[in-house]
């Protein structure tokens, strides 16, 4: 049964994208800031590992452990794996390749009505984007990838063809939004950073085992290495109390430091005491301040991926007229997960709960106005974790006074450096309802787009924008009395 939807020559107007492109904002911003990164890090972390001074006795000189003697080593994790997934970015040809492969996707062999019908609505609303199948493939319904810097595919697979013939009015409607919701993607350039084989995505899923991977086994690996070269040691100093106490015996000499035979025992007793009280403690401070650090840093991009997947699920209402098929459609494409397996694999994908309130009230003004100010207000939530991090690192080493007063300053200090980030975005909210257009025709050859109206929501939310800027440029005041 045929799915109604304009031809590709109808001369029906289609409105751009509502949010700015907060994904290609958050990129330029961070190349922007790289060099500067690359020297921090350099200087406060990479240096100190190939320095060729010797390590505390306690760590015996193993080079492995070297990495856990120098003070913040494990900071540089997240960093390292942020930048690998930015510079895959850079190779949208061997992702297509990849995905293609994977996937096993091809040019549709066959045109059946049901294909046509897709490749009409491609045709109408993302022009000069591929179109590849793998009708045998039935537990997937779509998705997209690059095919060059400006350029995308979409895939369609046998699951979205499968409800597209589905009896019930519903599940069509349902599977024209997941296809609408697709090209939404294309036509903002979210393929390139984003989608099917995007090692940034990959990574923003999960960040959780590539911690463990990289941080937690090392650290245990150091810890047993230790510990063996601590029973070594005890062995070593039991045997040869035996040997010194056999010679005496020889020699009808005083028996001075009697053989202890529970020797293994008290060993094994204080290793656990010392685990327990000195090094569990130590790895979960030391874990805690990676989940929090890792938040600080992934906190942005994550949220322009978030916006990215909203901003796709406007571009379905706008077209339907209505969320009602999108709510069908949102359970389908990312169906419903405990909360422990999304934050450990689909990260990059916001709630169901959220995207649902999200599609059901955007159409408000107000809650229109905080979908426009959730990616500025992402900078508030990097410095919140940054705030409670520095605080968390403070316990145990200073008192309460102490803690607030470098609390207030480590604010302001925060504030300050987004503010010019704060002024970036504010710029863009203005700006973005007059460009959207010519934004949205760098990715895809369409011509019957208009810009959208909703220029009183993106004023008032650049002057909120504005307002943080000017917060944290007055900071530097604050910050130049101390």
């Amino acid at each position: 049964m045929a799915i109604d939807c304009e031809k590709p020559h109808s001369h029906r107007l289609h409105q751009a994208g509502i949010l700015p492109p907060w994904l290609w904002f958050w990129l330029i911003i961070y190349l922007f800031k790289l060099p500067s990164l690359i020297q921090f890090l350099w200087d406060g972390n990479i240096k100190p590992i190939l320095s060729p001074d010797p390590l505390p006795e306690f760590l015996g000189g193993n080079s492995i452990a070297r990495l856990l003697a120098i003070p913040g080593i494990h900071e540089i994790l997240p960093s390292i794996m942020l930048f690998v997934g930015v510079l895959s970015i850079l190779f949208p040809y061997l992702r297509k390749v990849r995905v293609e492969r994977c996937y096993k996707l091809t040019h549709p062999k066959t045109i059946t009505p049901v294909i046509k019908e897709i490749i009409e609505i491609v045709e109408n609303y993302a022009p000069g984007v591929e179109v590849k199948t793998n009708l045998l493939r039935t537990d997937k319904f779509a998705l997209t990838y690059p095919t060059g810097y400006r350029t995308s595919a979409i895939a369609i697979f046998g699951g979205l063809v499968k409800l597209w013939r589905s009896d019930r009015e519903a599940d069509r409607q349902a599977a024209k939004a997941m296809l609408l919701h697709e090209l939404g993607h294309c036509r903002h350039g979210d393929p390139l950073i984003i989608g099917a084989g995007s090692f940034f995505e990959n990574l923003l899923n999960y960040w959780f085992p590539l911690l463990v991977l990289v941080f937690l086994i090392p650290v245990f690996l150091v810890y047993g290495w230790q510990t063996i070269n601590s029973l070594q040691g005890q062995w070593e100093h039991h045997q040869l109390i035996s040997q010194t106490n056999s010679r005496l015996r020889e020699l009808g000499a005083e028996i001075l430091m009697p053989e202890n035979s529970n020797w293994l025992i008290d060993w094994f007793w204080f290793q656990v005491k010392q685990f327990f009280s000195i090094q569990l403690p130590g790895v979960i401070s030391m874990v805690v301040a990676l989940i929090l650090l890792t938040f600080v840093i992934l906190a942005t991009p994550l949220m322009a991926t978030w916006c990215a997947e909203f901003n796709a699920d406007q571009f379905v209402i706008a077209v339907q007229q209505s969320p009602d098929n999108l709510l069908c459609g949102i359970d389908k494409l990312s169906p419903p997960t405990s909360r422990w397996k999304w934050l450990l694999s689909r990260l990059s994908h916001p709630p169901n709960k959220l995207r649902r309130w999200i599609a059901c009230h955007s159409m408000m003004p107000k809650q229109r106005l905080f979908l426009f100010l959730l990616f500025p207000l992402a900078y508030v939530v990097q410095l919140l974790f940054l705030l409670i991090r520095a605080d968390v690192t403070l316990l145990g080493m200073s008192g309460i006074g102490e803690i607030l007063q470098r609390s207030v300053y480590y604010t302001a200090l925060g504030l300050q450096t987004a503010a010019p980030l704060w002024l970036a975005a504010g710029v863009v909210l203005l700006l973005y309802p007059k460009i959207a257009v010519a934004w949205e025709k760098l990715f895809c050859q369409e011509n019957d787009t208009i810009n959208p109206p909703f220029y009183r929501e993106y004023f008032v939310s650049a002057v909120i924008v504005g307002c943080l800027a000017a917060v944290g440029y007055s900071c530097s005041l604050f910050i130049q009395m101390r």
